[in-house]
């Protein structure tokens, strides 16, 4: 039930998201990046994982691809019309074997874009999560994202788990597809 409510969110995203985005007025201005920048995020993706047994040879185990719900939320500073530095608090809801929370996790990264005027932009970020249980993840994410209307993109990312301790290593993808709002 959960994962179908979550479809149902994204194709009600993609089916109102032309209406306003085509109903405002061309001329309209486009937003700069300096000063302060607050973002949120929400999206749809899939994931899968591989667990590694530590030593030479040690057997390995891939998790099947299940769906995830990622949230997002940055906090940061442009510090030109086409740099902002930025500090990023997300977690992600597996729909697959779990069916659970994972781990949250904190990350410093950079949005950019060629200038101003351009639509498109870049971002990446490095960070951890917190410890549970002892464990701990280096988390890699970057990706790209269109502004559709100033303050308003959609991004596609991918994202890099990296769990070490006990007897072996787990590493999870994550590939998801956000619509994120950006107040500056």
């Amino acid at each position: 039930m959960k994962i179908q409510l979550a479809l149902l969110l994204v194709v009600v995203l993609f089916v109102s998201l032309p209406s306003v985005v085509f109903a405002q007025s061309q001329e309209t201005a486009k937003k700069s990046w300096e000063g302060p920048v607050f973002g949120l995020g929400l999206g749809l993706g899939g994931e899968t994982g591989i667990w590694q047994e530590s030593g030479f040879g040690g057997a390995s185990e891939e998790s099947p691809i299940s769906g995830i719900l990622p949230i997002r939320a940055r906090v940061g500073y442009g510090l030109s019309d086409s740099t902002v530095l930025y500090g990023v608090v997300g977690n992600t809801r597996s729909f697959g074997p779990s069916d659970d929370w994972y781990a949250p996790y904190g990350a410093l990264g950079m949005m950019f874009r060629r200038s101003r005027y351009g639509n498109y932009y870049g971002f990446f970020a490095l960070g951890a999560t917190r410890a549970i249980d002892g464990e701990r993840a280096l988390v890699s994410r970057g990706g790209s994202g269109i502004e559709v209307y100033p303050g308003l993109s959609v991004e596609g990312a991918g994202t890099v788990y990296y769990y070490t301790g006990g007897v072996g290593s787990t590493v999870f993808f994550e590939f998801d597809l956000t619509f994120n709002y950006h107040f500056y």
